[in-house]
């Protein structure tokens, strides 16, 4: 999966090995013929100090962008 962005090409090696995605997964759940509602499951690897003041803005933003594709793929 490549990320969309206006600029060809973004360097940013100060943020290179402190955040990676490990897996990721969308589950469709059938409710019925017309109904699936798709569930989604993630895990992260954040390599951040002070973990108490970068992991909560951290995890917002990790929960913000799976409701967003959670949404695009409804």
């Amino acid at each position: 999966m490549e990320e969309m962005s206006p600029y060809r090409r973004v360097r940013s090696p100060h943020v290179h090995g402190y955040f990676s995605t490990a897996a990721t997964d969308f589950t469709p759940t059938p409710l019925s013929k017309r109904a699936y509602p798709a569930g989604g499951e993630a895990q992260h690897i954040l390599r951040v100090e002070p973990a108490l003041y970068r992991e909560p803005p951290a995890r917002l933003a990790i929960r913000l962008n799976m409701a967003r594709v959670l949404g695009d793929v409804r």
